[in-house]
């Protein structure tokens, strides 16, 4: 397998991170996105995409949403969202999806690990959509700052977890908080490292040093075999003249056709 096979693309509807609902403080993002999640694949040389729901979009029914994403290896879709946004009408969308449509791979809970979300969603729940989407896996996304043990009997209902670093300043204690997250999953569970190319915590500009260390980090655990993969996000921003999205791009292309187990 080569070590692209094992990239993501984070796809979102253009324009979801420049255009937050009202009173949600803006990313303060330069430019325009017009970057679909297909192009982004595209763009970025890969032939996996998570295609996730932000803002309540894309909306209902997912189907044109789908064939677009026809061409490509693998689909993740969200079962939650950012933010927390889904409902049983997604699940019961993304379940007619892996009927229609051959790449499937699997559903995601975007932002989960808050109170209020596990407050609607006990283990149980989560059990319950699994086994819903069986024998597909069920994915989950869990930042820096949601590193705690109240998290452990919802990251065990599910398959595979993605961690994030919000905030880029917290990049340099990355190695101690990937420690956690393999504490958290118990050695169960596949962990993909999702690559912000911005600093969202920060509302700025990730520094050229940061997505360095970032890919340094994602090259090491890929080899080591202790990460399944990494998740680049995104195609939102991928086309508004970030350095750290031509980085991303070069690293791909440097390393993107070596054999990787």
């Amino acid at each position: 397998m080569k070590l692209r096979d094992k990239i993501w693309l984070w796809g979102q509807t253009p324009g979801s991170h420049h255009n937050l609902p009202d009173g949600d403080e803006p990313y303060n993002l330069p430019g325009e996105n017009k970057m679909t999640p297909a192009e982004g694949a595209r763009f970025f040389g890969i032939s996996n995409v998570c295609r996730v729901v932000m803002g309540g979009l894309p909306a209902l029914p997912w189907d044109g949403e789908a064939a677009e994403l026809d061409e490509f290896e693998r689909v993740v879709w969200s079962v939650i969202g950012s933010g927390g946004s889904g409902d049983q009408n997604t699940l019961e969308e993304v379940k007619k999806l892996m009927k229609t449509h051959k790449n499937i791979a699997g559903a995601v809970l975007d932002d989960f690990y808050t109170e209020r979300r596990m407050g609607i969603y006990p283990p149980s729940a989560i059990a319950e959509i699994r086994e819903s989407i069986a024998p597909l896996p069920l994915w989950s996304v869990i930042y820096e700052h949601q590193l705690d043990e109240t998290r452990m009997p919802y990251i065990a209902e599910c398959d595979k977890v993605s961690f994030w670093t919000w905030r880029g300043e917290n990049l340099s204690h990355f190695y101690e908080n990937f420690e956690k997250v393999k504490y958290l999953t118990k050695g169960e569970k596949g962990i993909l490292q999702g690559v912000y190319m911005y600093d969202y915590g920060g509302r700025c500009k990730l520094s050229d040093e940061a997505m360095h260390a970032q890919l340094d980090a994602a090259y090491k655990l890929l080899k080591a075999g202790e990460t399944e993969g990494i998740i680049i996000c995104s195609n939102c921003i991928a086309d508004i003249g970030l350095s750290a999205c031509d980085i991303m791009k070069a690293w791909v292309d440097e390393h993107g056709d070596e054999e990787i187990d």
